[in-house]
C-alpha cells in the first residue's frame, strides 16, 4: 500500500493524508489525539498507518510541541507584491501593536487551497488570523480542525462555531448611500469586488439596496459594477464610466477603488464632486490627502487588527476550548470634499 514513487524513502504524513483522502492537518490530529476528527476518519487513518507500518518522526513531533512565537495572517487569494490595497497592511499594523510586546512575530500569506495549510506545521504556527474566508472554501474546516487557536476576520461564518471579528458592513454602506441621497442624488451606482453570498461585499450591497429602497428608489441591474478593489481598477473604471450619463454618484466598497476613481475621472476631465460624487469605504491613511479629500465610511482597520489579535492571544493563553465570541465593530461616516449635490 506504498504510494507510487515512495518505495525508496520513508512515508510522510502527506502520503498518509493522500491515501486516506484527508488533509495533513487531519492526519496530524489523529496521530496526536488533538482537534475534532470523526470516528470513521480516525479509524481510516489508523488502519492505513498500521498497514504501511508508518512511523511518526519523533524529532518532528517534539519540534511541533514547541512554541514558534509565530502568528500567521492568512488571506484567501492574496498574492504578495501584487495587491495594492493598503487595508491589509493597516490590519497587520494593528496585530503587531498587540503581539510585539508579547514576543510574537507576524507573517502575512495568501492561501488558495488545502495544500497551503502545510505552512502551519512547517513553521509551527502558534495562532492564526484569517481575513475574508467563505464557508465553502475547502481549507476552512481543516484549519478549524487543527486544534490551533484561530480567529476569522471579515468572514460571515455564523453557521460555524468559530471566533469572529467583523465590521457592521451593511450599516456602513447604508450610511454612505444615505449621505449621497440626502445631497439629492437619485442615480447612484454601486462599485465593488465580485459579490459572493456570505461575503463582506455582499453585506455592503445589502446596505446600499436598503438605503435606496428607503428612499423609494429601484436598483437597476446596471447600477451594480463588479471590479477589483485597487487603485488601478478604480482608474480604469472611471474611464469606462466617462461614457455614461445615467448616474451622478458612485458608492464604492473600498477606498483604494474610490481613490482610483478620483484619478481616472481627473484624466477624463470630469471634476469630482462637481460632475460626479464619489464615496469610499475604509478611511485609509491616504484618503484625507486626495484631491478632493475623500468622503468615506470610517472603519478603524488598525483597531480591527488589535481586537482580533487580543482575542487570539486569549485563546492561545487559555486554550481554544473557550466559548466562541463574535465581535462586531461599528463604522461611521466621515464627510470631506468628494461629494456634493448633483448639478442641476
Amino acid at each position: 500500500m506504498v504510494p507510487e514513487g515512495r518505495a525508496d524513502r520513508p512515508l510522510t504524513i502527506r502520503d498518509i493524508a493522500r491515501m486516506a483522502g484527508v488533509s495533513t492537518a487531519t492526519v496530524s490530529n489523529v496521530l496526536n489525539g488533538t482537534g475534532r476528527v470523526a470516528k470513521s476518519t480516525i479509524e481510516t487513518v489508523l488502519s492505513i498507518v498500521e498497514d504501511t507500518n508508518f512511523k511518526v518522526n519523533a524529532s518532528a513531533r517534539t519540534l511541533r510541541q514547541k512554541t514558534s512565537r509565530l502568528i500567521a495572517i492568512l488571506v484567501p487569494g492574496f498574492v504578495m507584491g501584487t495587491n495594492s490595497n493598503p487595508y491589509y497592511w493597516e490590519f497587520v499594523s494593528g496585530v503587531s501593536n498587540v503581539v510585539d510586546d508579547k514576543g510574537f512575530d507576524v507573517i502575512l500569506k495568501g492561501i488558495s487551497s488545502l495544500d497551503d495549510i502545510h505552512l502551519v506545521d512547517e513553521r509551527n504556527i502558534d495562532g492564526i488570523l484569517i481575513i475574508g474566508a467563505f464557508g465553502f472554501m475547502e481549507f476552512v474546516d481543516p484549519i478549524i480542525e487543527l486544534g490551533i487557536p484561530v480567529v476569522f476576520v471579515d468572514s460571515y461564518l455564523e453557521d460555524k462555531a468559530v471566533n469572529l471579528v467583523n465590521l457592521d458592513d451593511r450599516y456602513g454602506t447604508y450610511l454612505a448611500t444615505q449621505h449621497v441621497l440626502a445631497l439629492g442624488h437619485r442615480k447612484v451606482l454601486f462599485a465593488s469586488s465580485k459579490l459572493i453570498p456570505g461575503g463582506v461585499e455582499n453585506e455592503r450591497f445589502y446596505g446600499y439596496k436598503e438605503a435606496m429602497k428607503a428612499s423609494g428608489l429601484i436598483v437597476e441591474p446596471d447600477c451594480l459594477i463588479e471590479t477589483d478593489i485597487s487603485f488601478e481598477a478604480g482608474r480604469q473604471l472611471a474611464h469606462r464610466l466617462s461614457d455614461r450619463s445615467d448616474y451622478t454618484a458612485v458608492v464604492t466598497t473600498g477606498d483604494a477603488l474610490a481613490l482610483g476613481l478620483l484619478r481616472g475621472f481627473y484624466e477624463c476631465s470630469l471634476q469630482v464632486p462637481r460632475d460626479v460624487s464619489v464615496i469610499g469605504f475604509d478611511d485609509l491613511r491616504q484618503s484625507p490627502y486626495a484631491i478632493p479629500a475623500l468622503t468615506t465610511v470610517h472603519q478603524d482597520v488598525v483597531q480591527k487588527g488589535e481586537r482580533a489579535a487580543e482575542r487570539l492571544l486569549r485563546l492561545m493563553e487559555d486554550g481554544p476550548d473557550q466559548e466562541t465570541e463574535f465581535i462586531r465593530l461599528t463604522p461611521r461616516l466621515v464627510v470631506r470634499e468628494s461629494c456634493a449635490p448633483p448639478r442641476a
